[in-house]
């Protein structure tokens, strides 16, 4: 048929659904997180013990205060839920539980979204969008209200939203509309933190519990709003409780539309921006220098390139397969513990020596005029 023939009362009623939009190239990019299937892990799949900002993968971590007795494992699992076309989910397990909430205990995972990508969403404006959060959901536990707690901040504001889970031990489908914020000073053009959603998994008194300030609106911030509307018994007091999510996915409007997917290599170029690790503890690296400085030998020439410009200047850490040392290319390992120097959103300039872990006091190359250098390095431009 002709274009010039399609009129809308050509089309019967329920022909064409969301999803079939969806499918096709009209939304453009709907989904703001990067990696939401999780398949860009460039820091590990498995951290046991796991400290407080281990990733999962990359853009995705979670974080803990207080909890003075649970001890976690942080993964990338393979559980996820079925038909779905995912091969992993976040995965956070309490190996030992935590035996009472107290005040200031907190844990969450939490992505963060820049600044500058949230722009067209209004916000501080009469015309500030809704937001839509769909995902998966499993819980060991699955008593009492869950929170999802968004965060901007430029404007230091704070919205929750709360769901149930119905069975425990049960991958479930959640979705959450939050209205767009017409107060506050909305999202500054740069490469600071705009948004952050985070999956409220146990809270303390302190961070609001129970309360309902922020439940379903906008407001001024403080920790005692950030779990606002949250009252689950965390699957964390409990040895082994579990919580995983899959597939999240945050998008302009009130729908949620299917999991956008992308390409492996677009996933792990926009993950870059963030962290990269380049060989990081290797012989082979791409962090190399030729020569050492004839004026200053502290100084190894060196221009190392990002395979994309970072967020911001990254912190940079150089290794070969020897730690605190670059390797000399066939003439053994020198301790040095290496620093970057000139470092940029775009590349680093320059490896310096020092002659301890403090990196306060430099010491001279062992080789001087045209002998290769080389490591690994990771760059980490995160918030």
């Amino acid at each position: 048929m002709p274009l010039s023939k399609i009129v809308a009362n050509s089309i019967a009623d329920d022909t064409i659904t969301s999803d079939q939009i969806a499918d096709t190239s009209v939304h453009g990019r709907r989904n703001l997180f990067h990696n939401s299937e999780y398949r860009v892990a460039q820091r590990g799949t498995s951290f046991a013990s796991a400290s407080t900002l281990d990733y999962f993968a990359d853009r995705w971590h979670y974080a803990r205060t207080g909890t003075d007795n649970s001890v976690f494992t942080v993964s990338r699992s393979t559980d996820v839920p079925s038909n779905q076309g995912l091969e992993f989910s976040g995965r956070i397990q309490s190996t030992t539980a935590e035996s009472a909430v107290d005040a200031d205990d907190l844990v969450y995972i939490r992505y963060i979204i820049e600044s500058q990508d949230l722009l067209h969403l209004n916000y501080g404006t009469s015309a500030a969008k809704s937001l839509t959060l769909s995902f998966w959901v499993y819980s060991s536990s699955n008593t009492g209200n869950f929170a999802v707690d968004f965060y901007t901040s430029d404007a230091n504001r704070n919205q929750n939203k709360t769901y149930t889970i119905s069975a425990a031990n049960t991958w479930e489908h959640k979705t959450i509309t939050i209205p767009g914020d017409t107060s506050g000073s909305g999202f500054a053009a740069d490469t600071g933190y705009g948004l952050g959603v985070h999956w409220i998994m146990l809270a303390g008194s302190n961070w609001g519990t129970g309360a309902t300030t922020n439940v379903d609106s906008w407001g001024a911030y403080s920790g005692s709003t950030f779990a606002n509307g949250f009252t689950a018994t965390s699957p964390f007091l409990t040895t082994n409780g579990v919580f995983m999510i899959a597939g999240p996915q945050i998008e302009v409007g009130t729908i949620a539309t299917p999991l956008e997917r992308r390409g492996i290599q677009e996933e792990s170029l926009a993950c870059y921006r963030y962290y990269y690790d380049g060989r990081f503890g290797t012989n082979d690296g791409p962090a190399s220098s030729l020569s050492r400085d004839a004026q200053y030998p502290h100084v190894r020439h060196a221009i190392v390139d990002f395979p994309v410009p970072m967020r911001a200047g990254p912190n940079v850490s150089i290794q070969s397969g020897s730690a605190n040392s670059m390797d000399r290319y066939g003439r053994g390992q020198e301790t040095c513990y290496p620093k970057a120097e000139n470092i940029h959103p775009e590349h680093f300039q320059n490896i310096i020596k020092y002659t301890d872990a403090n990196q306060n006091t430099t010491a001279n190359w062992t080789d001087s005029g045209n002998y290769i250098n080389r490591a690994g390095y990771k760059a980490n431009a995160e918030y």
